[in-house]
């Protein structure tokens, strides 16, 4: 079944998310910073719950959205891992993790052009002006390093 751009637009938000979670919940996996742990923990689950905010809205444009391809899901981590040894795990991860943000922010951005319902266009102003302000606090924590 071919999607519409109003589909497409929507469903590219909720991916752009779940793959900002899955990112968040390795960082808070692999940081020895209890701290910053627990708030990437805490980052990971709101971006999945948003994710799953958002798939009412796509189900009544007509189509559920294709999860994240766990196998180049695992590529991608073991190419961050590989080419990022030996660099500081805080900035690292922040950086990462901003441009995760980035990309919800743009892909949120994206869909408030389509002519979505009212509703739609209110949750996707939401989270693209979190994740503006998330990619903004993720930048000043690398500058800090």
């Amino acid at each position: 079944m071919f999607m519409n751009d109003k589909q497409v637009a929507v469903r590219d938000v909720i991916l752009r998310l779940l793959e900002a979670s899955d990112h968040y919940d390795h960082g808070a996996n692999a940081l020895s910073d209890p701290d910053l742990a627990k708030r990437f923990a805490a980052r990971g689950r709101e971006c999945n719950d948003t994710a799953e905010s958002l798939k009412p809205h796509i189900h009544r444009l007509g189509e559920l959205p294709s999860q994240p391809d766990p196998e180049r899901e695992v590529l991608d981590h073991i190419l961050n891992r590989i080419a990022n040894i030996g660099v500081d795990e805080r900035s690292r991860f922040a950086k990462e993790l901003g441009d995760r943000e980035s990309a919800i922010e743009q892909a949120a951005g994206d869909a408030l052009l389509q002519p979505l319902p009212e509703d739609t266009l209110h949750e996707l102003g939401r989270i693209r002006v979190a994740a503006r302000e998330r990619a903004a606090a993720l930048a000043r924590l690398v500058r800090e390093e």
